[in-house]
């Protein structure tokens, strides 16, 4: 795997995020936590959990995946926004200007991880009325506009202004990570070698979604001495989607297949 962090041409702070699959039961807490961080309207899920199976009977194996906005290096989706709307932060986090974006989807179709959603209309929870946590929500969208997961960008510039340190400190740190109760999940600073994150990174057994695309994403997964997952078909987000997968083992070599290819499987429903 190339090296991920390119120090050379990208100094100061790089934000990423470790998913340990060994720790993940797929309780979908990270997928709650994020939606009462950032008050996303129904159907729109910025942090998912994906159920994947691979192999055939009896040797089938069950999966989980928690996919998010991946916080390209190479972000395609800011390429293709015909307004800036889609736009990279000197930290390397991929934000989206409600103000700018004209709904075009552009972005959507160009991000390989289904991350980015489409407000088409104002749905509500509970038939009839909005509840004040759906007001408080609304109040941070726009209608005909995309929008996708940021690490929880206001929480790591606010914690910043106060000396706070991302992934060592709750209050800077992303809403998933924190309220991951089997620490399945690593956040920090990639350019930081003292940092959790970053020696994770260089131990030579995370992986990548798609690494193929040369999208070089910041966000890993971390399954030593177990099958790993790596997708060859992206990860869709509408319930009746499928992917093409391949699982993989390190080795002391690199990486060889194990088994062909499956459908990944969606259980969750959107909230």
């Amino acid at each position: 795997m190339k090296n991920p962090f390119r120090k050379s041409d990208q100094p100061g702070k790089r934000w990423g995020m470790v998913i340990d699959l060994t720790r993940c039961t797929g309780c979908a807490g990270c997928q709650l936590a994020c939606k009462a961080e950032n008050f996303t309207p129904p159907g729109i899920t910025w942090s998912r959990v994906e159920f994947l199976e691979i192999g055939s009977y009896p040797l089938s194996r069950r999966h989980v995946i928690p996919v998010g906005c991946m916080q390209c290096e190479a972000p395609e989706c800011v390429r293709v926004c015909p307004t800036g709307a889609s736009s990279q932060r000197k930290d390397g986090i991929v934000t989206v200007d409600a103000d700018k974006c004209i709904g075009c989807k552009s972005c959507m179709i160009a991000c390989p991880y289904g991350a980015r959603y489409m407000l088409e209309e104002k749905r509500s929870y509970f038939p009839g009325y909005l509840t004040p946590y759906e007001e408080q929500g609304y109040s941070n969208f726009q209608v005909g506009t995309v929008s996708k997961c940021d690490f929880c960008a206001h929480r790591i510039d606010e914690g910043l202004e106060k000396g706070l340190v991302p992934g060592v400190d709750r209050e800077a740190t992303p809403a998933c990570v924190i309220n991951c109760w089997a620490d399945a999940r690593t956040f920090g600073d990639l350019n930081d070698p003292k940092s959790e994150v970053y020696k994770l990174v260089n131990s030579g057994q995370v992986v990548q979604l798609k690494p193929e695309t040369g999208l070089d994403p910041r966000v890993f997964y971390l399954a030593p001495g177990r099958t790993a997952i790596a997708l060859s078909g992206g990860v869709p987000n509408s319930s009746n989607s499928k992917a093409s997968i391949k699982a993989v083992v390190p080795t002391d070599t690199g990486v060889r297949v194990e088994g062909d290819e499956s459908s990944a499987i969606r259980e969750g429903a959107d909230l």
